[in-house]
């Protein structure tokens, strides 16, 4: 094995960065649900239960910071510092 292939199994992958979880990707699939007429499907169902939970998840977040005193509310937690040299483009 050569040097190259031994650090491209090490680096990490900037696809996993990549959650299918997050609020953005469910409701890109909720519009493509949305337009291909399929809300009604047992996957757009389980959907849009996610983002219901990760909405609830957030006001419950910002109901305790409130009662705390917080004037706003608590920022998300940012998922990953990703550098030039991470994507090799240093």
């Amino acid at each position: 094995m050569s040097d190259e292939n031994t650090n491209a199994a090490t680096e990490p992958s900037p696809l996993a960065e990549a959650k299918s979880d997050s609020l953005d990707e469910l409701f890109a699939r909720i519009d493509k649900h949305i337009a291909e007429r399929t809300l009604s499907s047992s996957l757009a169902k389980a959907d849009a239960e996610k983002v219901c939970v990760v909405l609830r998840e957030q006001r419950e977040r910002w109901l305790i910071a409130k009662e705390a005193g917080a004037k706003r509310g608590p920022s998300m937690k940012k998922q990953s510092d990703t550098t030039l040299a991470d994507l090799g483009l240093d």
